[in-house]
């Protein structure tokens, strides 16, 4: 799983026990479960420019990619659980 594996990368356990934490809040709640449906070329192209920029070692542009990610992500669940 590449959200795992990008934490793990990072050696910081905090961010895996904030990440697992999080997904079980999301995911253990059926109703959002079944409504969030984020936009899977998006999130694609999300995950392409983090990991590319990890393998590139571009630390800022890694950065800037994840802030993007995360905002993009959570302005999709936002939306979702609204309605």
């Amino acid at each position: 799983e590449i959200h795992t594996a990008i934490f793990r990368g990072a050696q910081n356990p905090v961010l895996l026990l904030l990440y697992e934490f999080l997904m079980s809040r999301i995911m253990g709640n059926r109703a959002v479960k079944v409504r969030f449906e984020p936009d899977v070329e998006l999130m694609r192209n999300s995950h392409k420019a983090i990991v590319e920029a990890i393998l590139n070692r571009q630390a800022d542009a890694a950065e800037r990619a994840m802030i993007d990610h995360l905002h993009s992500v959570g302005m999709d669940f936002i939306r979702e659980a609204s309605r």
